[in-house]
């Protein structure tokens, strides 16, 4: 479990939504996403197919990235760069897999890439991060995606989905909470790759708690506390 402070800005809803509950997707191969997305070529698998055909054209969503760290092969399959960058990731590979080989040999060494969508669709939204080759850098061996299937709110006994008046405000504090959540190097994971959104977040809509359905290397429960 993980327990976070944040800096609630001002909303209009003043009590906290109890407890928001993720039941997150099975996972897809990035590589084979990345070559639909990019270049039209479907080697999804069927149970990535059904997933991918549920969450491409959501808005107001989230993912989740989750990769181990690059090995020779990852480097020469999974980016597209010059000879210059390509030292650069081998000498970075080499420091990681130094400071990391207990976690390399357990397999725990992974790094999670948390982000969401409101104005656009997922896929346009990966598309982007395949482009510009801004997503699990230094990790994407044996990389997948994750999303989720559904994501309720709980209220006392009530479980239900969340009202659409104020969901883009919903959406980022949910993704905020979930990086912050999963910054911290744990038996099962070495933290997030979000290093720009873990300075000085504020929250603009109060969740108590986000519990993490799930089988990947995601806080299963992150408590929320508000200054």
């Amino acid at each position: 479990m993980a327990n976070i402070t944040l800096k609630l800005g001002k909303h209009q809803r003043t009590e906290p939504i109890e407890q928001v509950i993720i039941y997150w997707s099975d996972e897809i191969n990035v590589q084979r996403l990345k070559e639909l997305v990019k270049k039209g070529v479907n080697k999804l698998l069927p149970t990535e197919q059904v997933i991918w055909d549920e969450v491409k054209d959501k808005k107001e969503w989230l993912y989740c990235f989750e990769g181990h760290i690059d090995n020779d092969q990852t480097i020469d399959d999974c980016y597209e760069v010059t000879d210059s960058k390509r030292r650069t990731l081998l000498e970075m590979q080499n420091v990681l897999w130094s400071a990391n080989i207990k976690e390399v040999n357990l397999g725990t060494d992974v790094k999670l890439d948390i982000g969401k969508v409101i104005d656009q669709n997922i896929e346009q939204r990966l598309k982007q991060h395949f482009d510009d080759e801004d997503y699990l850098e230094h990790y994407r061996r044996d990389a997948n995606i994750h999303f989720p299937e559904y994501i309720n709110i709980q209220r006392g006994k009530y479980i239900g989905e969340f009202e659409e008046a104020y969901k883009d405000d919903y959406i980022d504090a949910l993704e905020t909470i979930l990086i912050m959540g999963n910054v911290e190097k744990t038996n099962y994971r070495l933290g997030v790759c979000n290093d720009m959104k873990i300075v000085n977040p504020n929250l603009f809509y109060p969740i108590n708690k986000v519990s993490n359905i799930s089988r990947f290397g995601i806080e299963q429960e992150i408590i929320v506390n508000f200054e």
